[in-house]
């Protein structure tokens, strides 16, 4: 499992935008965005609507997103 508490990966990742790791980003947005490579290796980005497995793995990372890729909630399962 990570060494991040879901509190801690809550405080890293809620409100932040998640873009793809070819996405250019302005140096002073940096701050303001979550890569792929940000997150832990077992993860699964969730954006609304999406069907998702049900299959529970405690160590896996789910990062829920909004329609503007704004990431809203995390859980680990």
């Amino acid at each position: 499992m990570s060494d991040k508490s879901i509190e801690d990966w809550k405080a890293q990742l809620i409100g932040k935008k998640y873009v793809l790791d070819n996405v250019s980003v302005a140096s002073e947005e940096q701050h303001k965005v979550v890569r792929k490579t940000d997150l832990p290796a077992e993860h699964r980005v969730i954006p609304p609507s999406a069907f998702v497995t049900m299959d529970f793995k405690p160590e896996r990372l789910n990062v829920y997103i909004d329609h503007s890729s704004t990431i809203t909630n995390v859980k680990f399962g």
